[in-house]
């Protein structure tokens, strides 16, 4: 006999040898027994058995008929807990890679089914969630494979996990990143020359997704900004790579150094970083030498052909002497 804690039913008893079949009243469960439901699994359900036993005496004949009660206790429902396997529920993902969005149901009860499980997508073009159903979701429906990214699959994914006691949901941004790009720099290579005292800018220009950051070397050690160095960052625009690469933005870097002094000589480069790609370093790199030292240079040059030069005169006049001599 089945019966929960909160139910009544009659109870009959039916004995054969005394011909008789009674009606009991109605015996209430809970006034049988007490369950303690703390002690219960919440995923399981618990069962408890109460005998009794009946004497019933009819024309001086007693007969006793024992029975048993068998109450059982539903297990309660539990809301599932879902969440993003990204940290702060963010997923950084380079152009053309592959991605797989995941995430983790714990607790619940009873049981999740498939398909109680949605997903659903909020990109750049829609401003609402548009429900997603595909062949790229795993068996158990809590991953989505994309195979090959494109910049139309930023945007936050959402799934929600429905049980009996209510659902609950959890989102992933995915973030679609594109490698920090130099662009090409109006510069020979040729060496600049300029007087001591004088100044000097340079410029340098980048895109990507995020907007690159862009930093600047004096042979190959990191200038920071002082009094007669200045580092501005003007010109944020669709980059150059924006009709092939839609949202890819520019940024541009100046690097102005005044009163110029012999510590200032040097080949100076550009360097762009953003989260795709670390150091995409200028290949040619600004040269700056202050006029002086080019001057100096350029008469220890002469000197050293006036010596060579009175050296092969003497050598000639030698040799001549040699000749006539003879």
């Amino acid at each position: 006999m089945f019966v929960t804690p909160s139910q009544s039913m009659p109870i009959s008893i039916n004995n054969e040898s005394l011909g008789v079949q009674s009606q009991l009243p109605i015996i209430r469960s809970t006034s049988l027994f007490d369950v303690d439901s703390s002690s219960i699994p919440i995923d399981q359900s618990s069962t408890s058995v109460f005998s009794f036993s009946v004497i019933m005496t009819k024309f001086s004949t007693t007969a006793t008929t024992n029975s048993k009660l068998l109450t059982m206790t539903p297990a309660p429902t539990v809301p599932v807990s879902i969440q993003s396997d990204f940290f702060n529920g963010k997923l950084d993902v380079l152009l053309n890679d592959s991605a797989i969005i995941s995430f983790t149901i714990t607790g619940g009860f009873p049981l999740i089914e498939p398909r109680q499980i949605n997903w659903s997508f909020m990109g750049h073009r829609n401003d609402t969630f548009i429900p997603i159903e595909t062949n790229a979701l795993s068996e158990d429906r809590l991953s989505l494979m994309i195979e090959r990214v494109e910049l139309e699959n930023s945007g936050i994914y959402k799934v929600s996990v429905t049980n009996e006691a209510g659902t609950v949901e959890s989102t992933t941004l995915l973030h679609v990143i594109v490698k920090a790009k130099l662009l090409e720099i109006v510069h020979d290579g040729s060496l600049i020359v300029k007087g001591k005292g004088e100044f000097i800018s340079f410029n340098c220009t980048a895109d990507g997704i995020s907007l690159p950051l862009i930093t600047w070397r004096r042979n190959g050690q990191l200038i920071t900004s002082n009094a007669r160095r200045k580092m501005q960052s003007s010109g944020i625009s669709e980059g150059l790579r924006s009709s092939i690469i839609p949202g890819v933005m520019q940024i541009t870097s100046t690097l102005t150094i005044t009163d110029l002094n012999e510590n200032d000589n040097g080949n100076y480069s550009c360097r762009a970083d953003n989260e795709a790609q670390i150091g995409d370093t200028s290949v040619l790199p600004y040269s700056l030498q202050l006029c002086q030292l080019i001057t100096a240079v350029v008469h220890l040059v002469s000197i050293i052909n006036s010596v060579i030069a009175s050296l092969i005169l003497i050598t000639v006049n030698a040799w001549k002497d040699i000749l006539e001599g003879t």
